[in-house]
């Protein structure tokens, strides 16, 4: 806690399109902790992309198990 960690997410589309890439991060009791997004992204189709971001975890927060949900 108090430190960065990176979060990275890969994404594929079946089909080209363009979409929101969205990761967020809970805490054990559900609540959500941290998001981050990109929107308007171009995907061709069955190819992989991949999405990083940089997340200084607050040190207020407790030790303890999370969870990162990626959406799109």
């Amino acid at each position: 806690l108090g430190r960065s960690i990176s979060l990275r997410a890969s994404v594929r589309a079946s089909t080209a399109t363009t979409g929101l890439v969205d990761i967020e991060v809970y805490n054990a009791a559900g609540q959500k902790v941290y998001q981050t997004y990109w929107d308007n992204q171009s995907f061709s189709a069955n190819v992989t992309r991949t999405f990083s971001r940089s997340w200084r975890v607050p040190s207020t927060l407790p030790r303890g198990t999370y969870t990162m949900k990626i959406g799109g």
